[in-house]
């Protein structure tokens, strides 16, 4: 990949289990466990310190999609993160790393709010958990919204299920209306882009690397989007390969649909766990 190495931090666990964060956005760029790379990252994507990464892990703060004041899916995203802990085993042999982005004239310009976001991830043997604290420095309550991008490597798209979404409400932006999950195990085969409302804090997606499953357990993170731009759309989206849309299964975890009101002092935090196990 095209990046510097002043760029990156390495957690490495061992066994080739390791992490790479691009300082970028503090995007995942990388998971690998047990040799088996379990992230999306597209051939195309551009290590300019500018655009937002395609693929991995980006952070979505404060605004989800289109945003009059700054770029689409906000700063987060496109701003250098700070390394606040390097990397460091514990007793167990997992692997911390502690980032950090605060309030500054590039992010005040667009958001004029004292804000600081403290990204905490741990590297465990087969398994990946982030955690995201959202503080309010300002003197006054502000709205925002909060989304973990997970772009998730799969052999062959069509073969992977997300189950633990049956009977739940969605919004289906392709066909622009509301409808309920009636199938016990969702497989991805056209363009897809649903937002689930009100999920168990643990879902599970089948046939990824190395045939294996990855549960996917979330702390205040009601709302998951799958979304998938299939082949026509592929073509359209920024830094994607016109052909990567059949190994990228897209889970999208995300915070709060229309934004959480943070006041003065406090702090929100969520999280999630990737957990690779057995054969699916």
């Amino acid at each position: 990949m095209n990046y510097s190495p002043d760029d990156i931090v390495l957690l490495d666990r061992g066994s080739d289990t390791s992490v790479i964060v691009h300082l970028h956005g503090a995007t995942i760029i990388s998971w690998r466990c047990a040799g088996e790379e379990m992230l999306f990252l597209s051939k195309n994507a551009v290590f300019d310190n500018l655009k937002a990464i395609q693929g991995g892990i980006p952070i979505v703060f404060p605004k989800f999609g289109p945003w009059k004041y700054g770029p689409h899916h906000g700063f987060a995203r496109v701003l250098r993160w700070k390394l606040e802990m390097p990397p460091k085993k514990d007793k167990h042999g997992n692997v911390f790393a502690v980032f950090v982005l605060e309030h500054n004239e590039l992010s005040q310009a667009m958001w004029n709010i004292m804000f600081k976001l403290v990204y905490t991830i741990r590297l465990e043997e087969s398994a990946l958990h982030v955690d995201l604290s959202v503080h309010n420095t300002d003197k006054i309550t502000f709205g925002f919204n909060c989304l973990l991008h997970n772009y998730l490597l799969t052999p062959e798209v069509t073969r992977s299920g997300v189950i633990g979404i049956q009977n739940l409400n969605y919004w289906d932006k392709v066909k622009g209306g509301e409808d309920t999950e009636r199938n016990e195990e969702v497989f991805i085969r056209e363009n897809i882009d649903r937002v689930y409302n009100d999920v168990p804090n643990e879902i599970v997606i089948g046939n990824m690397a190395g045939s294996r499953t990855l549960m996917v357990k979330t702390f205040n993170f009601p709302d998951v989007v799958i979304w998938n731009p299939w082949k026509d759309k592929a073509k359209s989206v920024y830094n994607l390969g016109d052909n990567e849309y059949r190994n990228s299964s897209l889970i999208n975890i995300r915070l709060f649909l229309f934004g959480h009101l943070l006041k003065t002092g406090k702090k929100k935090n969520c999280a999630h766990d990737a957990d690779k196990y057995g054969k699916f």
